[in-house]
């Protein structure tokens, strides 16, 4: 089926992967990440931008604060499509969990509005807390792999392992990263201090179940 989220690729829900609609092959989670990692860096651009104008005051807090709730909210059903191979797959449970999490996340960015107009958010402060929304927008495709895990094939298992993005690291994510591949899905954000802060990715494979003991642990 044509993916509505990323144009040009189907989505095989058995295997959890896009496949390239013209040569029929599996894109690597390498190549998704990439498109995730340059869909969050555009957005960082884009509200780190609005946010200073806002702390400059070249804007009004009233426009800052719903064009932040736009943009979050577009990012992480966005990113909640992506995960779980288009909108066309998303369902109500998948819709309300998304509106669950954007609930909270608008009660802060009002919070943050009334921060700085209170003088008590500095811009670095500012831009910090922007991070963080973004941030909970990406787990979203987390999310959505959690709650569609690929299908192994018989005699086989999928494994993960833990990439480290182009961030700040805590100790957790050092940790995990140097655990290597393992049977356990973590999603970033998951199980390490950086929380919504966190921009490390996970990269999936799977093999035969009898070469699980060559995989576990190792970094290849």
């Amino acid at each position: 089926m044509p993916s509505d989220v990323l144009p040009g690729y189907g989505w095989n829900k058995d295997t959890g992967r896009y496949r390239d609609l013209n040569s029929g092959r599996f894109v690597g989670k390498n190549t998704i990440n990439e498109l995730l990692t340059t869909q969050i860096q555009s957005a960082e651009s884009r509200l780190g931008a609005l946010s200073t104008s806002f702390h400059e005051g070249k804007i009004a807090p009233s426009v800052w604060v719903e064009q932040m709730r736009t943009e979050v909210r577009r990012l992480a059903i966005q990113q909640r499509a992506l995960g779980a191979g288009g909108f066309s797959q998303l369902d109500n449970r998948a819709f309300g969990s998304v509106g669950g999490t954007l609930r909270n996340t608008y009660g802060r960015i009002i919070g943050t509005a009334q921060d700085v107009m209170d003088g008590k958010a500095s811009l670095p402060q500012l831009l910090n807390r922007v991070d963080g929304y973004i941030g909970e927008a990406r787990q979203q495709y987390y999310k959505a792999m959690q709650d569609n895990p690929p299908i192994a094939q018989a005699e086989s298992i999928i494994i993960y392992r833990r990439m480290l993005g182009d961030a700040r690291h805590c100790s957790d994510c050092l940790r995990l990263y140097s655990a290597g591949w393992n049977t356990e899905f973590i999603a970033p954000g998951n199980q390490c201090s950086c929380n919504s802060h966190c921009r490390c990715s996970v990269i999936q494979k799977e093999i035969l179940f009898n070469e699980l003991d060559q995989w576990i642990g190792t970094t290849a």
